[in-house]
């Protein structure tokens, strides 16, 4: 295993989204404030694109956030009329160094908050891992790292779930199983694609898999200016399909994909397990 001298971490990021509907004016004056600690400003829109022919009230442009880094670009704070976010690229100095950074940022956008209670709070971490494997060698990433749920960080409420996603170097593309690639009802190709992944790489017992919506992944991703290809290619396992170009996928569309496109959650079935444990041995 590779002995890191540092956490290998890419990125943390903390969001607090707050209840009701946030004023521009609130939000200027919260952005404002934050500019003198990180003078680096960049708002970030997308460009709405109608149909021929249908006819639509929407605005051309849309906002979606703005973008407030420091000097040296390690920390950005995202500023939006109902959220308020922290993001720490490498080096990553601990949690309580990040916490501080963010209960200062929090103060400095109190009239965002201002007599508003909160509906969400989100942590997320991105680490990078160097695996010592040839690119097209089958590896069992447990081997390398340890992914562990318990404790959570919170005292008491719902947790809706907690993923891991893992990419090659180079790759612009999310791997996906094609359920309509088998014949049956839903839940028997779902079963089925599972199943076919199953083959591949092994699934535990406690491991989900989210359903995605073709048209509303694609949707969403428009919505941010990227324009991803859904492609059944059948490499690896015979149902594989990629979501390419998805590489330029920012942090406020993974969150929408995550809770709009990929928001079903499915459980693996005990026989799907089993035979996925068989196909590890048989690679071994």
């Amino acid at each position: 295993m590779t002995d890191y001298p540092h956490p290998p971490l890419f990125e943390a990021v903390i969001e607090l989204r707050y209840a009701g509907d946030g004023s521009q004016r609130a939000f200027e004056q919260a952005a404002k404030r934050i500019h003198k600690l990180y003078p680096v400003a960049q708002d970030i829109r997308a460009k709405v694109l109608a149909a021929e022919g249908v006819p639509s009230d929407a605005p051309e442009v849309v906002f979606l956030a703005r973008h407030l880094s420091s000097a040296d670009g390690a920390d950005t704070v995202i500023l939006h009329p109902d959220r308020v976010a922290l993001s720490r690229k490498a080096p990553y100095l601990g949690w309580d160094d990040f916490t501080r950074r963010m209960r200062e940022v929090l103060a400095t956008a109190a009239p965002i908050s201002k007599r508003r209670g909160l509906s969400r709070v989100g942590v997320r971490y991105i680490d990078r891992l160097d695996v010592p494997v040839a690119s097209d060698v089958v590896f069992d990433y447990q081997e390398f790292v340890r992914v562990a749920a318990n404790p959570l960080p919170f005292e008491s409420g719902p947790v809706s779930g907690i993923s891991l996603s893992a990419a090659r170097d180079g790759e612009d593309h999310l791997s996906a199983a094609w359920p309509q690639f088998f014949d049956g009802t839903r839940d028997q190709v779902v079963d089925l694609a599972i199943h076919d992944v199953g083959q591949f790489v092994e699934i535990k017992a406690n491991d989900r898999f989210a359903l995605g919506v073709v048209g509303e992944i694609k949707t969403a991703c428009a919505d941010y200016g990227v324009h991803v290809r859904v492609v059944h290619d059948g490499e690896g396992y015979r149902s594989h399909a990629a979501v390419r170009r998805y590489g330029n996928a920012t942090l406020e569309l993974q969150e929408r994909l995550a809770s709009v496109a990929w928001a079903e959650m499915i459980k693996p079935t005990k026989a799907v397990v089993v035979a996925s444990k068989r196909a590890r041995k048989a690679r071994d």
